[in-house]
């Protein structure tokens, strides 16, 4: 059994580090991501992904490829990706309603 001494010992835990995403700026004094820039990040790689569809779409409508397989790999990632952007749009949206309903 765990002496509960060692528990109420403070020192002993490490502050947890922020996430450092590539290409985001650093917030003043908190040490964090802007969440704008990680906003912006993950909507111009789905709009990357959705271009890429397109692109194999157009490939293999003129016949230049007869890799159905990847097209249809390449459709179906833009797919889910922009599912899943919704679905943390709709938690967004959700969270926001939330916290305006809140009476201080």
């Amino acid at each position: 059994m765990a002496d509960i001494s060692q528990l109420h010992q403070v020192g002993n835990f490490q502050p947890i580090k922020p996430i450092e995403m590539p290409g985001a700026t650093q917030t003043g004094g908190v040490g964090g991501v802007d969440f704008r820039d990680v906003l912006k990040g993950s909507i111009d790689e789905i709009k990357g992904m959705n271009e890429q569809a397109d692109q194999a779409l157009q490939k293999i409508a003129t016949g230049e490829t007869q890799d159905m397989h990847q097209v249809m790999m390449s459709i179906e990632k833009a797919d889910l990706t922009f599912k899943t952007m919704m679905s943390v749009r709709n938690k967004l949206l959700d969270a926001y309603r939330d916290v305006m309903k809140m009476s201080f």
